[in-house]
């Protein structure tokens, strides 16, 4: 029994983490939910199913409404019990089919699908074939959405080349997709393969320089390869000088790279206060709490 409770949720953690910080929301409750599930805090993940169900309830033909409900879900669950986390794993995936049904071009809702059938046991529900067959179907109506879901697949077998392949693949078609360019990114500099990903951002940056998530990618490829210095500090001082804090970018991730980057410019002072700046945002970072202790050792 206990191996069912920590699957269910394991299960609902990654539908979670699925769920696209930058997915369309035109509407006023679509965009109140994703700022409020940006939140690891009880009440305002309440706060967002409550705005959730009376959206449906409001509008039970709209596949938006749906879909950001079951996200709302999939959220509370990673904080709820065992017990409740059973219950919201059902919620979850009848949002997301009732958000397909509605909407077969919904592609987070699509891609959520595919998640829960890849990681779900079988007694939830669980089937890789099914998931198979939501890729496939996706594939031809959003080729980037097919590649996104083929890349989970791979990653369900433990093909990584694969699904870095199929990631690379989405890219050639949206150079500047803000789902796909961010796991690129990361997943490149992880393996150490900056030198393939600096067309990668290159090509991002010429096709949407403006996009918030363009300019992080653009500042992060600059702080760890220490080429485009120049460009990846204007990315992020642009930015940083946002009135609102944008979707999908961490404003401390942004200030350590530019602390990073203005590092690598031989800028020390500056580079310890921006270093400084994101630890306060992000106290429980430890890598930029190494950051700071290496700046602060090496201060004049």
């Amino acid at each position: 029994m206990w191996i069912r409770k920590v699957a269910v949720v394991v299960l609902l953690s990654l539908i979670a983490a699925s769920v696209s910080a930058v997915a369309p929301a035109t509407t006023s409750a679509s965009q109140s939910i994703r700022k409020l599930l940006g939140s690891g805090e009880e009440a305002s993940l309440d706060r967002a199913i409550e705005l959730g169900e009376a959206e449906v309830e409001r509008t039970p033909d709209s596949a938006e409404a749906h879909y950001w409900l079951g996200a709302a879900y999939g959220r509370r669950a990673q904080i709820a019990n065992m017990f409740s986390a059973a219950g919201y794993a059902r919620k979850v995936k009848a949002e997301f089919l009732r958000a397909v049904e509605l909407d077969p071009r919904h592609v987070e809702a699509q891609l959520g699908l595919v998640q829960f059938y890849l990681q779900a046991p079988g007694f939830m529900g669980g089937d890789v074939e099914e998931a198979k067959r939501v890729v496939e179907e996706l594939g031809k109506i959003d080729p980037v959405a097919g590649h996104r879901g083929r890349a989970s697949l791979k990653f369900s077998e433990k093909d990584r080349p694969g699904a870095i392949a199929e990631w690379l693949a989405a890219l050639k078609l949206d150079a500047a997709n803000p789902d796909v360019l961010p796991m690129v990114v990361g997943v490149l500099a992880q393996e150490q393969r900056l030198p393939e990903l600096e067309p990668i951002v290159v090509a991002a940056v010429q096709k949407d320089p403006g996009h918030p998530v363009v300019r992080y990618q653009a500042g992060k490829f600059a702080a760890l390869s220490g080429k485009q210095l120049t460009e990846g500090l204007a990315h992020l001082d642009a930015l940083l000088a946002l009135p609102t804090a944008p979707e999908g970018v961490s404003l401390a991730g942004a200030h350590w790279r530019r602390g990073q980057i203005l590092s690598h410019l031989k800028r020390h002072a500056e580079a310890l206060a921006a270093t400084q700046q994101a630890a306060s945002l992000e106290p429980g970072s430890e890598e930029i709490k190494k950051s700071l202790e290496v700046l602060s050792k090496a201060a004049p």
